[in-house]
């Protein structure tokens, strides 16, 4: 389940999204009656002005929308995105074609109504597909230090032996841990309390 910030994240993400869908929106709409005007059929012009929307996207949610993310080379992840955004295209494109051929007396007349059913019909898995596949990774992103395991706190600790001379420390030591009572309980003790003196 994600956090309270992960989602705050999340939905300046989905915002800055939108906004910048929108700006493609008026991209798409000018290039696609731009070519209208010029006597391009809807097919083409619905592709081309697509295309020209879906570039402009790019650019603005590379340097705004995921400014924060890792990037790739501009051309390496260009392609990725126009890939990642193919089936929102897709999607985008059939659902205008599909209204002017099931209904071509309401939606010819209204072409706007079938390009904004397309844009929205296709924007939901661009953002997602943008943003599991395109802008994945954070820059400087740090992965979050692992807790000590609850063993090595209950562990003895190690005591090397390079901080005793055996003359003077581990005969005494060992003799002592083989002797019953407290002295072979104090054993690991003493020793511990002789390598921290002589660090």
């Amino acid at each position: 389940m994600s956090s309270p910030p992960d989602r705050l994240k999340e939905a300046a993400y989905l915002i800055r999204f939108s906004v910048v869908g929108a700006c493609g929106f008026v991209v798409d709409l000018s290039v696609f009656f731009g070519l209208r005007e010029l006597g391009l059929d809807r097919g083409p012009s619905s592709a081309i002005a697509i295309w020209l929307a879906m570039s402009s996207n790019y650019c603005w949610n590379r340097l705004w929308t995921f400014s924060d993310r890792s990037r790739q080379a501009f051309w390496r992840q260009y392609i990725a995105f126009c890939l990642s955004c193919l089936l929102g295209a897709v999607v985008n494109w059939s659902t205008r074609v599909l209204l002017w051929w099931l209904f071509p007396a309401f939606f010819g007349s209204y072409e706007l109504v079938a390009v904004a059913a397309g844009v929205g019909m296709g924007m939901g898995s661009n953002f997602r597909l943008c943003r599991l596949l395109v802008f994945r990774g954070v820059d400087g992103e740090r992965r979050p230090e692992q807790p000590e395991p609850l063993e090595s706190l209950n562990s003895p600790a190690v005591v090397p032996l390079h901080r005793f001379t055996f003359e003077s420390d581990i005969e005494p030591a060992l003799t002592a841990s083989r002797s019953p009572g407290p002295h072979r309980r104090n054993c690991r003790t003493e020793l511990m309390a002789k390598a921290a003196r002589r660090q």
